[in-house]
């Protein structure tokens, strides 16, 4: 995804979509980062994630010449019965 610089807090940055195959019975999904670092910092101060949509957001404006490539993984758990 393209993050514009200087762009907004709080703004929208990504959508993340998982599927589980029994969907129709008892299916909900939970959406999680994985914790990792950029320059030092927790990435948990850089972005969040709805746990229920899979919607990212930034938590402050990205600068081009500070972060010039973001990297993260999001865990997606069915937390249904059965899973």
């Amino acid at each position: 995804a393209y993050i514009p610089e200087n762009n907004p807090r709080g703004a929208s940055i990504f959508c993340v979509i998982a599927q589980d195959p029994d969907s129709i019975h008892n299916a909900h999904i939970i959406y999680a980062l994985t914790e990792d670092t950029i320059q030092g910092a927790p990435l948990s101060t850089y972005v969040s994630i709805n746990s229920d949509t899979g919607v990212l957001y930034a938590l402050r404006s990205f600068d081009y010449e500070q972060v010039r490539d973001l990297q993260l993984l999001v865990t997606a758990s069915d937390s249904g019965n059965p899973p």
